[in-house]
């Protein structure tokens, strides 16, 4: 039998881990959200050997740079309504970090989707096959790598 959690603190992977190995931990992260790294998510994760599976790799599709002050969510629909980081003040506060990312991607030949799912996929401890749809799967398999000319 295979166990793994979703959304758990640092100290919870070690105490479930110490009662039953834990396979994978489930968590938000991309360049936004980067709380693994600080909360002791990531460094449980490899310390004890437990995959890391990340979710949101790019931003609630922030990162694709498609979503802007403009865009309206549906609270009825769409869970990123009750996200204040979704709210119009929020994204506009933070359009600097996504037109960075799409002039960084247009250098590099790529979409900003592609670079934010190559940053993630650079973390020892990830894995990241989070692909809900054929899109999204379609889009992890071609995730920009660096190359020496790039």
């Amino acid at each position: 039998m295979h166990f793994g959690l979703s959304e758990p603190s640092a100290r919870t992977i070690r105490l479930a881990h110490a009662v039953q190995p834990v396979a994978a931990i489930q968590t938000e992260y991309s360049l936004m959200e980067r709380g693994p790294e600080q909360n002791g998510v990531l460094a449980a994760c490899e310390e004890l050997g437990i995959g890391f599976v990340p979710w949101g790799l790019v931003g609630m599709g922030y990162l694709t740079g498609k979503i802007d002050a403009s865009t309206k969510f549906d609270p009825k629909t769409d869970l990123r309504s009750g996200f204040s980081r979704f709210s119009p003040e929020n994204l506009a506060a933070n359009k600097p970090v996504v037109d960075l990312l799409k002039r960084f991607a247009e250098r590099k030949g790529a979409t900003p989707s592609q670079i934010a799912l190559a940053w993630a996929s650079g973390a020892e401890a990830v894995d990241c096959s989070d692909s809900q749809a054929p899109a999204t799967l379609i889009i992890s398999t071609r995730t920009w790598a660096p190359s020496m000319s790039s």
